[in-house]
C-alpha cells in the first residue's frame, strides 16, 4: 500500500513538473511573440517615418522646379 502511495506521489510530482514546464514555454513564447512583434512595430514606424522624409523632399523639390521652369 504504501509503494503504491509514494508511487502516485511520485507520478503526481512528474505531472505538476511538465505542467510548470509548458506554462514556462507558453510564457517564453508568449513574450517572444511580443518583442518580435514589437520590433515589426518599430521597423514600419522608421519606414513609415523614412517615406514621409522622401515625400517632403520631393514635394519641396518639385516646388523648386516649378520656380526655376516659371522664371
Amino acid at each position: 500500500m504504501a509503494d503504491t502511495r509514494r508511487a502516485q506521489e511520485m507520478l503526481v510530482g512528474q505531472i505538476h513538473h511538465h505542467h510548470k514546464e509548458q506554462q514556462q514555454q507558453q510564457q517564453h513564447r508568449r513574450g517572444y511573440s511580443l518583442s518580435s512583434a514589437r520590433r515589426e512595430k518599430d521597423e514600419d514606424l522608421a519606414l513609415f517615418q523614412d517615406m514621409r522624409k522622401c515625400e517632403h523632399t520631393q514635394y519641396l523639390l518639385s516646388d523648386l522646379e516649378d520656380g526655376e521652369n516659371s522664371l
